[in-house]
């Protein structure tokens, strides 16, 4: 027997509204590689801004969007979490580091810079982090005039000029940490004591001068903690970055976006239309799966062995009847209810569960409001892997189990 268990999961028509956001992608890169995005990440960094604008519905009615400032927090957090995935420096990091370790455990100087810098003087700081493996230059955001594909390609290309490659990084929360409000800056850390670099305190920092070298002699001197605005500074000229997202969510209408959702919501399904049934007709359907290799539990034990046949029945009972219907015929309607008698006092049958292969979509919420309140349960929508896991072909059908195989039904008019 060469079978394969497939879930039962049905599309509750009750779940709530999701704000998606995207995963961005790129492939790790080690220092001393080239590590440009490629088109396909840029045309996610791009995405990113769309994302935040627009809401991905799932399904649901009640309870559609949580608080506005909530989901800005969220959101903001989650696109900067995703959009530093592009990042080479932040993937190498990621790579050496374990999950809960410090992504900067492994770096002991931090130059925060800004495009207020102009190109001659980022280019100046570049050079230097190229030569100095532990060095990180970090930015704020991106300037209001870039998009981010445009700002985070600006800095590819200037670091691209240079052998190794810079590390670089998007994080506005370094900036926050270190309390920096002018560039450039340059923080130097105490040396890594733990394994996730954790508490480490600041040695010296210094304002006005981007050469690491300044610094390391004042150390020498005895100098430490902060020395000052040693040299001109520029303003910092991007915005924080999980600042703009908040502010970019909170400029949504969500109150259009719900009654946009739910009124294009049913025009969007894809259905899984079946043709009436014809005559009677009853299958059974095996659900025995055939074990590919041992099933071993948490404590070491085998729960099943190679080769071995299961009877998932056998330990979880089915004890509900799914009736499967086109809730756009009223005579169909009509007949399953004429039918449910019958169906909910079959042996076995403690609760039933109603699945719709289409509903009414001029009629939109109208439609599943009327059939759900007809049945009185929630209505559930076909979906691919219910329809093939059942081999479901016409309807109504009913399915049952007499706890060894499924029970697939279908029915007509001369069967009530």
């Amino acid at each position: 027997m060469d079978k394969h268990a497939r879930s039962f999961k049905p599309y509750c028509l009750a779940a709530a509204f999701l704000l998606a956001m995207s995963p961005l992608t790129a492939a790790a890169g080690e220092r001393g590689a080239a590590n440009p995005l490629t088109d396909d990440d840029l045309r996610w960094i791009e995405r990113g801004e769309e994302i935040i604008q627009t809401s991905q519905a799932s399904m649901g009615q009640e309870a559609l969007f949580p608080d506005n400032y909530e989901r800005a927090e969220d959101a903001a957090q989650q696109f900067f979490s995703d959009l530093r995935r592009t990042n080479p420096t932040l993937k190498a990091m990621d790579a050496q580091q374990p999950p809960e370790g410090n992504r900067y455990a492994n770096y002991s100087t931090l130059i925060f810079a800004s495009f207020s810098l102009e190109k001659e003087g980022l280019e100046d700081i570049l050079e230097l982090a190229s030569m100095d493996e532990d060095l990180i230059v970090v930015f704020r955001g991106i300037p209001d005039d870039m998009k981010v594909a445009e700002g985070i390609r600006f800095l590819q290309e200037l670091a691209l000029q240079y052998d190794p490659i810079p590390n670089i990084v998007l994080d506005p929360t370094l900036f926050q940490d270190h309390d920096v409000t002018a560039v450039p800056t340059v923080v130097r850390l105490e040396r890594r004591t733990t394994v996730d670099g954790g508490d480490r305190g600041i040695v010296a920092r210094v304002s006005g001068i981007s050469d690491p070298a300044w610094l390391d002699r004042q150390i020498e001197l005895g100098d430490s903690g902060d020395l000052g605005t040693r040299g001109p500074v520029a303003e910092i000229e991007e915005r924080d970055l999980v600042d703009v997202m908040k502010e970019r969510v909170l400029a949504i209408d969500w109150d259009l976006k719900r009654e946009q959702a739910l009124k294009h919501f049913w025009s969007n399904q894809d259905y899984l239309w079946l043709p009436p049934a014809t005559r009677s007709r009853t299958r059974r359907l095996d659900p025995r799966v055939q074990v590919l290799e041992d099933i071993i539990g948490p404590n070491g034990e085998v729960i099943a062995e190679q080769g071995q046949i299961i009877n998932p029945l056998d330990s979880v009972p089915f004890t509900q009847a799914i009736v499967v219907m086109n809730a756009t015929d009223p005579r169909e309607i009509q007949l399953v209810q004429e039918a449910l008698p019958d169906i909910a006092t079959q042996s076995g049958v403690s609760r039933l569960t109603f699945i719709a292969t289409e509903l009414d979509s001029d009629e939109g919420w109208d439609s599943y409001t009327a059939v759900s309140d007809a049945f009185d349960a929630p209505i559930y929508l076909l979906t691919p892997d219910v329809k093939e896991r059942f081999e479901l072909e016409f309807t109504p059908t009913v399915i049952t189990s007499d706890g060894e195989d499924f029970i697939v039904r279908e029915f007509t008019w001369e069967d009530v």
